[in-house]
């Protein structure tokens, strides 16, 4: 459209694109404001550096579609465009916003805009959707005969979701195709639509016989009551389905839901750019009249006064509109008068343009030419057998910041009456919590298969990728949707081998007790003093602490618990073992000081045995004081040993030190045993080397069947090994040493005397 100065005033004249854009703009040409190009073509501003939209570009139309399919789930979609520049460049980047918002294309098939498309092709495009999974359909097509024909070859058994772009404008042109029920509950990307003050009141008053010959209200007149405004010979024929118009007849009859008269949209845009237009030139004068007694100043007063338009302009309604659409020519009356200067301002105030509609819209153009980017979302409705109806279910636009905002009313969505409820277009159901994706090769993202999560594991959302571990204190329960509690586990006093183990230990140590009374009791006879009674002393009271030491065990580890378990253990042993070797040594040395001229005589002494008590005894000091420093042990949890539990252990902190711990008292018991075994021959009434060889064993069996089960048990019964290896090799020493000892001295005190001792063997000494 050209808005020009003529005598009676402004003029609005209708202008439209060639179809093949091929001229090049420069700033000599007038500035042009398109109400209906969408193609991204005029974003071009080396080439058309003057041009602007009030219809936002279709470049931006993928990522609402995108917004959209993300909002409903939509992961499985195809797409129908057409074969041309703009079609192929609407299937990349629809493929590339899907893609990117975490979405697959199913198919991606091409209506063919020039030449003829026989009806096979048609079928072999149908046939692709009919047989696809996706339930959406994203339609970028311009050829509306071809879109028919393709529509008449889709089973109506299996419907689809169509989402139309902006460009898809035949749908209501085809009301009455008897195919056209096949898109029933489309959802329709359109430019705004908004209120013209005053048109409303002038198409209701419009006679059926006023302005005749203009095309769009024929079309009115035609489309909203099935009548005739007028025909060349004054009558129709006879079988026509058309009826000519009466004269009372008037527009108000047309249903809202048919024609909005309060909503329109190529108007709605067709008076914006006027408006644009208008607030451009009023902005160039204005600059113009504050520099007064220019000369420029007077031209632009001279050419563009008064301001007014023609009451009535002829508009015209092509079918490529919403291709290179339809634009208005700013000029001077003598179109190509104006200067470069000229066209340079009235370029500079149409991109500083801003303003508002009287819908409230605002209107600026970026640096592009294009205004706002704003789509409205339309639910199409067909209703048998030629009605339709569409509403306004949402929009979509840009904030400033380039951010997108879609609202949907999702209640307001009524789907083709073959969906019982929200449609659903995906290759693959999602994945449920408690099951992983796992990405099939050479197959569509979307397309994936689910894994069941592993134990300890879980997912608690619709189609994770990767599980999540659980917290080191939960496990998964069953369906792996959900960490729980880990069940904690340890030795208790309540648990039945705990129990048991605190009743033999308790006896042992009462029993210990009850021989050391005893040898206390009977201290001065012949058979304790000829043993070495201190000796006898020490070990019964470290056997007794041996015992008692395995309730530190027992019961939920804690940081003292932990911190005295191993060391007191060794230390106490080591006493014991210390004790034996020293009495053993002791008997060697005593036979071998009777000897004539011998120099042993000197430490048959008893404090040389307490000495090396003492000796051994703190090399194990020694060792445990280094492993509490530097790595002491503390309480620990186990989660790897059993599934589903927490195992609450003491940490030794150091193996090599436990171990240490463990071979030091090892080689001290093996000692023993090797001096046992020689003096056990040697003659006396009572010779004790015997029992101390059979108990070092015993003693030294225990340890080494200690060490492979220590290490092939978990959790609590590791625990319970050591507690078991404690309390047998004390009671070796205890039993083997110590009853046939207190078997003499309670049932058989006759051999409990010197005289007996004396008679029977030709030494006998107290120790």
């Amino acid at each position: 459209m050209i808005l020009r100065r003529t005598k009676e005033g402004l003029r609005l004249n209708t202008f439209v694109l060639p179809d093949e854009p091929c001229f090049v703009l420069d700033l000599r040409r007038p500035v042009k404001i398109s109400y209906g190009s969408m193609d991204p073509l005029f974003n071009d501003r080396l080439r058309f550096p003057s041009f602007y939209h009030t219809v936002p570009s279709e470049i931006h139309e993928p990522r609402g579609i995108s917004q959209l399919l993300k909002h409903f789930g939509w992961t499985w979609v195809g797409i129908l465009t057409s074969d041309d520049d703009s079609g192929r460049r609407a299937s990349a980047e629809l493929e590339r916003e899907i893609t990117m918002s975490g979405g697959c294309v199913a198919f991606s098939e091409r209506l063919r805009m020039r030449g003829f498309q026989s009806w096979e092709e048609s079928q072999q495009i149908a046939e692709v959707i009919n047989n696809s999974t996706a339930t959406v359909v994203i339609s970028h097509c311009r050829n509306e005969l071809l879109q028919a024909k393709v529509a008449s070859c889709i089973d109506k058994w299996k419907p689809k979701v169509w989402i139309f772009s902006a460009t898809d404008s035949f749908l209501k042109e085809f009301i009455f195709h008897p195919n056209m029920n096949r898109f029933n509950g489309s959802l329709v990307f359109s430019i705004p639509k908004g209120e013209v003050p005053g048109l409303k009141d002038f198409l209701y008053n419009v006679k059926p016989f006023d302005f005749s010959d203009d095309g769009m209200l024929k079309e009115l007149w035609i489309g909203g009551l099935m009548c005739f405004p007028a025909f060349p010979n004054g009558s129709l024929p006879e079988d026509s389905f058309f009826h000519k118009c009466r004269e009372d007849q008037t527009l108000k009859k047309i249903p809202l839901s048919q024609y909005d008269v309060h909503n329109f949209h190529v108007t709605y845009s067709v008076h914006t750019a006027v408006y644009a237009a208008a607030h451009a030139l009023h902005g160039m004068i204005s600059s113009g009249t504050q520099t007064q007694g220019s000369p420029q100043s007077a031209s632009l007063d001279t050419n563009f006064q008064p301001w007014k338009l023609q009451r009535r302009a002829t508009l015209t309604r092509p079918r490529s509109i919403f291709r290179f659409g339809a634009a208005f020519i700013i000029s001077s009356p003598n179109c190509g008068t104006w200067g470069t200067k000229e066209n340079n301002k009235l370029h500079h105030h149409m991109s500083n343009v801003h303003f508002k509609t009287s819908s409230g819209d605002s209107i600026y153009f970026d640096a592009q030419g294009d205004p706002p980017v704003l789509y409205e979302i339309w639910n199409w409705k067909h209703f048998y057998p030629n009605a339709a109806e569409s509403t306004k279910v949402g929009s979509f636009r840009l904030n400033p910041l380039g951010e997108p905002q879609l609202l949907i009313n999702d209640s307001g969505i009524h789907w083709h009456q073959l969906f019982t409820q929200t449609p659903r277009s995906v290759c693959r159901e999602s994945c449920l919590p408690g099951y992983r994706k796992v990405i099939l090769e050479e197959k569509p993202i979307c397309c994936y298969e689910c894994a069941f999560c592993p134990e300890g594991e879980i997912t608690n959302a619709t189609d994770m990728e990767n599980c999540l571990k659980c917290p080191e204190d939960q496990w998964s329960n069953e369906k792996r949707n959900s960490c729980i509690s880990r069940t904690s586990d340890f030795l208790s006093f309540e648990d039945p081998l705990g129990m048991t183990l605190s009743f033999i230990a308790s006896s042992l140590s009462l029993l210990t007790a009850a021989l050391l009374g005893i040898f206390t009791k009977y201290n001065n006879t012949p058979l304790v003093k000829a043993n070495n009674r201190d000796l006898s002393y020490t070990l019964l009271l470290s056997l007794m602490l041996s015992f008692l030491c395995s309730f530190l065990f027992i019961g939920r580890p804690t940081k003292i618990a932990c911190l005295l378990q191993q060391p007191a253990f060794g230390i106490i042993f080591t006493i014991a073992v210390s004790s034996v070797l020293a009495k053993t040594i002791t008997v060697i040395i005593a036979f071998n000081a009777t000897k004539p001229g011998s120099k042993l005589r000197k430490w048959v002494d008893p404090r040389v045995s307490s000495c090396l008590v003492l000796l051994c005894s703190l090399v194990q000091v020694l060792i445990c004081a280094v492993w509490l420093v530097h790595s002491a042990p503390f309480p620990d949890i186990d989660t790897k040993s059993e599934t589903g539990k927490m195992i609450l252990r003491c940490n030794e902190g150091s193996l090599f030190a436990f171990y240490e711990v463990v071979g030091y008292m090892g080689f001290l018991a093996l000692l023993s045993f090797v001096v046992a075994s020689i003096a056990r021959k040697l003659p006396d009434s009572f010779n004790e080397s015997q029992l101390i060889t059979f108990s070092m064993l015993v003693f030294c069996s225990v340890w080494i069947a200690f060490i492979p089960a220590y290490l092939s048990t978990k959790g609590k019964y590791m625990v319970a090994v050591e507690i078991f290896a404690i309390l047998t090799s004390s009671a070796g020493l205890l039993v083997c040493i110590f009853i046939p000892k207190c078997y003499i001295i309670l049932l058989r005190p006759e051999q409990n005397t010197k005289e007996y001792l004396m008679g029977k063997h030709s030494i006998t000494r107290d120790i």
